[in-house]
C-alpha cells in the first residue's frame, strides 16, 4: 500500500526542487470555483489548503493538500473532457485554479512544482496507473479507518479513473459531517429536475393525456454560501413511487458529496439525466453516507394512521421520528428525538399565496413553515419553500427549493432532523405534478 510515486516508465520528469515556503496561505486570497467544493475529508478545498503551506517531496513534487488538490483537479478534467464548456471553468481549469490559488496566497514560486504534479498525474492515468504521483508516508491511526487495523506506512489511494468506486483500496480520512453542520447557521435544499419525467409531463399536457413519470427525486443540499454538501437520493422502488402516492414507502439516502467524483457531477449538474425509471441512476456505495430516512407503506385516511418517518445516521443510529399529525386547517408536523419526546412543531399557515395561487414570482412562490421549540412555543428556526424559476414551473412545477434557517438550533442532529423535515414536507405535500 507504499505508494513512492508512480510506476517507471508512466512518470513525468520530475521538476526542479522548489524551496519550502515559510508563511502559511492568507486568509483573504479568493480561491476558484473548483476550490470551494468539497475535498474527500468533507472540508472545502480552500479550508485545507490555508491550513498548511504546499511542500515539496525529495522527489520533487508537491505533496500534503496541495498535491491531493491538484490529483483530483486532475481526475476531474479527465472524468470531464468537456469541462471547459461549464461556466465556472471556462476561463481557468481545475488544475489551473490550484495554481493561480497558491499564487494569490503568496507561493508563485511553487507554480512550477504544481505543474509537474498535473502534468505527471496526466501521463500517469493515461497509463492506467492512478495513484498520487508524490510521496506520502503517514500512519493511519484506527480510528480514522473503521475496520482497519492500526498500519504504518499506508497512504490514501486514489480509485482508477471510471473504475467502481468499491475499487478504493484504502478509504481517505473523512472528516465529520456533523461537526462541519453544526457551524453552518443555514441550507439550501434544491431538487434536481429529472429531464425524461418534465419530457413526458409536457408531452401528457399536449396530448390530453395522463404520461406522469415518477423518477427517483434528488436533492443537493448546499451551505449558505452555496457549496454544494450533500446529496439526498430516493431509494424507493418504482411501484410506490408510481401507484401509492399518499400512502407509499419511503426511502431516502443522504452522501456526503466529495468522495465520488461521478456522485458530485450528479449532484451539481443543472438536470438530473436518469433515464432508467426502475432505478435511481447513481450509485451511492463511493460516498460517506450521511444519513438514512425510512417510512413503512401505510394506509392514510384522515386523522388514521398518520404519516411518521424514521431519520437515522450513517451508522443507523436513530436520530429522531418526523410526524404528519391530523390537522383541520394547514400544515403541521412533529419532530421528534430519539426517546420519543417532542422538539420541535412546524407549522405552516394554509392562507398562504403560496399554496393558494402557487406561480413563480412575488409572494406566490413561496410557502413558510415556522419551527418552534414543542415545550415553550418559542421560535426556533425557520423553513420555506421556493419555486425556483418559471421554466421549472413551466415544465415540472412538484421541483422546488427548499431554504432551512436553523436559527437557535445549535445541536448537529437536530440540525439534520430539520433538514430532513424539508425533504418529508417535500414528499408528502409537493410531491405531485399539477
Amino acid at each position: 500500500f507504499l505508494i513512492q510515486g508512480a510506476a517507471p516508465g508512466a512518470r513525468a520528469k520530475s521538476p526542479p526542487s522548489c524551496a519550502r515556503p515559510r508563511r502559511r496561505p492568507e486568509a483573504g486570497a479568493m480561491p476558484g470555483p473548483f476550490l470551494m467544493t468539497a475535498a474527500p475529508s468533507g472540508q472545502p478545498w480552500q479550508a485545507m489548503l490555508q491550513s498548511a503551506p504546499p511542500a515539496v517531496d525529495p522527489s520533487g513534487f508537491v505533496g500534503g493538500h496541495w498535491g491531493e488538490c491538484m490529483h483530483w483537479a486532475v481526475v476531474f478534467e479527465m472524468q470531464n473532457p468537456g469541462f471547459g464548456s461549464m461556466p465556472e471553468y471556462s476561463e481557468s481549469g481545475p488544475a489551473g485554479q490550484v495554481i493561480e490559488f497558491a499564487d494569490e496566497c503568496g507561493f508563485g514560486n511553487m507554480a512550477t512544482a504544481l505543474e509537474g504534479n498535473e502534468n505527471a498525474t496526466k501521463q500517469n492515468m493515461q497509463c492506467g496507473n492512478n495513484s498520487f504521483v508524490f510521496q506520502q508516508q503517514m500512519a493511519m491511526p484506527q480510528a480514522q479507518v473503521m475496520g482497519a487495523p492500526q498500519m504504518s506506512g499506508m497512504v490514501p489511494v486514489a480509485p482508477p479513473v471510471g473504475a467502481a468506486p468499491g475499487q478504493l483500496r484504502m478509504s481517505q480520512k473523512v472528516a465529520d459531517p456533523y461537526a462541519l453542520l453544526a457551524t453552518m447557521p443555514s441550507v439550501v435544499i434544491e431538487e434536481k429536475m429529472n429531464l425524461l419525467e418534465a419530457s413526458m409531463g409536457v408531452l401528457g399536457d399536449l396530448v390530453g393525456q395522463d404520461l406522469d413519470l415518477n423518477m427517483a427525486n434528488k436533492y443537493v443540499i448546499k451551505t449558505h454560501e452555496g457549496h454544494p454538501f450533500l446529496f439526498a437520493v430516493e431509494q424507493s422502488d418504482c411501484f410506490q413511487r408510481s401507484c401509492c402516492p399518499a400512502c407509499r414507502s419511503i426511502d431516502i439516502d443522504t452522501v456526503v458529496l466529495g468522495q465520488d467524483p461521478r456522485v458530485y457531477n450528479a449532484a451539481t449538474g443543472e438536470v438530473d439525466w436518469s433515464i432508467n425509471p426502475l432505478g435511481t441512476g447513481i450509485d451511492l456505495s463511493g460516498s460517506q453516507l450521511f444519513m438514512k430516512m425510512h417510512k413503512d407503506m401505510q394506509f392514510t385516511c384522515c386523522c388514521f394512521n398518520r404519516p411518521i418517518i424514521d431519520v437515522t445516521d450513517g451508522s443507523g443510529q436513530l436520530i429522531g421520528r418526523i410526524l404528519d399529525p391530523w390537522a383541520c386547517c394547514g400544515l403541521t408536523f412533529q419532530v421528534e428525538d430519539p426517546r420519543g419526546e417532542k422538539v420541535f412543531e412546524a407549522r405552516g399557515d394554509c392562507c398562504q399565496w403560496g399554496l393558494l395561487c402557487p406561480c413563480p414570482c412575488g409572494p406566490c412562490r413561496e410557502v413558510h413553515f415556522e419551527v418552534a421549540d414543542a415545550k415553550t412555543g418559542a421560535e426556533v428556526g425557520r423553513l420555506k419553500k421556493v419555486i425556483p424559476d418559471c421554466l421549472k414551473f413551466m415544465v415540472a412545477d412538484n421541483v422546488d427549493n427548499y431554504e432551512v434557517e436553523f436559527g437557535s438550533v445549535q445541536n448537529p442532529h437536530m440540525k439534520a432532523l430539520l433538514i430532513a423535515l424539508g425533504l418529508f414536507i417535500d414528499f408528502r405535500y409537493f410531491n405531485e405534478r399539477s
